[in-house]
C-alpha cells in the first residue's frame, strides 16, 4: 500500500525558495500510519519529475518529519519511539520521524 501526500517546497537543498512548488510524496510500505500532518516540517528526497508533477520519497532514515507540534493543543512534543507525545496535554500520535527530528538547524536556513 502507498501513502501519498503533497508537500509545499519551501527550501531546496537548504536554500529558501518562493517558487510555490509542491511535490507528491510517496511512503511505500508504510501501511496505514500517519506520515505527516498539515504544518509539519518534512524533509523529502525528490526522485523524479514526471508529467508535470514532482515526485519525492520519505523512506530513507534521515527523511521524514523534522518538526511538529501537538495536533490537539499545538504544544511542544517529544519523541517516544516512532511516536510524538505532547508535553502539555499528553496526546500521543505517530509520525514518520527523521533521524534529524528535533535538530533546529533547519530554522537557521531562513534567517539569513
Amino acid at each position: 500500500m502507498n501513502n501519498m501526500f503533497a508537500v509545499a517546497m519551501l527550501y531546496i537543498n537548504g536554500k529558501p525558495t518562493h517558487s510555490g512548488l509542491e511535490c507528491i510524496c510517496q511512503a511505500k510500505g508504510a501501511k496505514k500510519r500517519i506520515i505527516a500532518r498539515v504544518s509539519d516540517v518534512v524533509m523529502v528526497k525528490v526522485i523524479s519529475h514526471l508529467n508535470g508533477a514532482i515526485h519525492a520519497i520519505v523512506s530513507e532514515p534521515e527523511l521524514g518529519v523534522l518538526f511538529t507540534q501537538c495536533n490537539k493543543c499545538a504544544g511542544k512534543v517529544v519523541t517516544i519511539g516512532g511516536n510524538v507525545k505532547c508535553i502539555d496535554c499528553g496526546y500521543i500520535e505517530e509520525r514518520k520521524l527523521s533521524t534529524k527530528f528535533g535538530n533546529s538547524d533547519f530554522i537557521k536556513l531562513g534567517s539569513k
